[in-house]
């Protein structure tokens, strides 16, 4: 199988999905990530790409000769690709929803930590009690009792895109000093414990990728790299899941748990956040004003295009 390229900004954004589907997949694949302020920059191979696919933006995905682009239509490329997107077609139907649904709440949460979309910190509580509650509660609502996932006991495209949203929005609310949106909602804490002890993501996990930033460098959260309040996976709770599977029980451990964290699983939906960082968070919003546009204005020009840089 040839080598896949996933082209998008040097964050987790919408490539974070992307690249946990095609670790799970066990895919052998490029990163080519794109700085909004330097090099490689994006501006100078969109002409190019555009060449071959007018509607090219990011995220993308090049297989051979094909250029893919559009986020959902990457999402359901690569779980036709990896056959992991329902073996039915009612299983196809509900991961179809569940990702269109997690667009969603994707726009909801891009507008609140992007100051050029409007986003204030301060509007956070109403936003977690109105229209982020909404969505988690269509979220539990929609997942089936004794169910790990969406579509069954292995994930779909849809739950990797719901899983990164939601770990987002579990740090989001500790910086913000606001309850534990997974609160009161079990399956949903369920279903993103199940994936983060998934033992096909280890290596996303203890990897770069995880350790990029979850925004691009003018939002006001999330823009940080390698953020202080990574939690580490509860070795235990991997081990069982991989001897639940019949895998071997063989993987190392992780320096965290060498050195003895007590770290459980139900740490990983109340994560701790370092208050001395949050300050760091902001450190792109002047960029807005200062030095972003002469940079954006090379790919994007107009403010009613900045959404192609989240």
């Amino acid at each position: 199988m040839a080598k896949l390229t996933i082209g998008y900004w040097d964050i987790r954004g919408l490539a974070a999905p992307l690249r946990m589907i095609c670790t799970y997949a066990g895919a052998d694949f490029e990163s080519v990530e794109y700085d909004v302020t330097g090099e490689p920059a994006w501006g100078k191979d969109k002409p190019g790409l555009k060449e071959k696919n007018a509607m090219i933006n990011l995220p993308y995905i090049l297989d051979g000769d094909r250029v893919i682009t559009q986020s959902t239509a990457c999402f359901l490329y690569l779980g036709r690709k990896f056959k992991i997107d329902g073996k039915t077609e009612e299983a196809s139907c509900i991961n179809d929803q569940v990702l269109c649904q997690a667009y969603d709440l994707r726009n909801d949460v891009v507008g609140h930590v992007y100051p050029f979309l409007g986003g204030k910190a301060e509007d956070a509580p109403e936003l977690f009690s109105g229209k982020f509650a909404v969505h988690f509660t269509k979220f539990e609502e929609f997942l089936p009792d004794g169910q790990t996932y969406f579509c069954g006991s292995e994930p779909c495209t849809g739950d990797f895109h719901v899983w990164e949203l939601i770990d987002q929005l579990v740090r989001l609310a500790a910086e913000r000093g606001l309850p534990n949106p997974l609160d009161g909602k079990p399956k949903l804490k369920a279903m993103t414990q199940a994936m983060r002890a998934e033992p096909k993501l280890a290596s996303y996990f203890e990897g770069r990728y995880y350790k990029l930033p979850m925004n691009n460098r003018m939002a006001n959260f999330g823009n940080e790299k390698e953020p202080s309040f990574l939690v580490p996976v509860d070795s235990a709770a991997r081990e069982t899941n991989r001897q639940s599977e019949g895998r071997p029980t063989s993987e190392p451990s992780s320096p965290q748990a060498a050195s003895g964290s007590s770290k459980t699983m139900a740490d990983i939906t109340s994560l701790e956040c370092n208050p001395a960082l949050q300050s760091s968070h902001r450190r792109g919003c002047s960029l807005v004003i200062s030095t972003f546009p002469q940079h954006l204005a090379l790919a994007t020009p107009g403010l009613h295009q900045l959404h192609t840089l989240i």
